[in-house]
């Protein structure tokens, strides 16, 4: 059980993390990113600072313009493609996360792949920090 305090910035990125972090629980990050167009964007490329897990993930479509995402490691798909409706405000998510992948660690990476040539959509991702 986590201690009653108040966490700042130095706390999720300090060596203290790993006393109030168990096994299965962890220190909860929230990633927003804006994608646009059919690239790719990298959150870490062989540079994650703590090792953390992806738990969930979502994007929420900011044009009227189709297009796909998903998140990997540089090498394998953690989520599966998810199709984003050419429908301003949608929301679209993942059916699958591999569970053999979404644990990214130490100096590990992590991308977003998108298509669609005038897509644009915020991807956002529950991150856990875990020891």
């Amino acid at each position: 059980m986590f201690p009653r305090r108040q966490f700042f910035k130095s706390d999720v990125t300090g060596q203290n993390v790993k006393d109030y972090a168990e096994p299965y629980l962890g220190i909860p990050i929230i990633l927003a990113k804006l994608c646009t167009g059919a690239t790719t964007t990298t959150i870490w490329s062989s540079a994650a600072p703590f090792k953390v897990r992806l738990d969930w993930c979502w994007s929420v479509q900011k044009s009227s313009n189709a297009g796909s995402w998903k998140f990997d490691d540089g090498t394998s798909d953690i989520t599966d493609t998810v199709t984003a409706a050419a429908t301003d405000n949608s929301i679209a998510y993942p059916s699958t996360i591999d569970d053999a992948y979404n644990e990214i660690d130490v100096g590990g990476s992590i991308r977003i792949v998108h298509g669609g040539p005038t897509f644009s959509c915020m991807v956002f991702a529950l991150l856990t920090r875990i020891p």
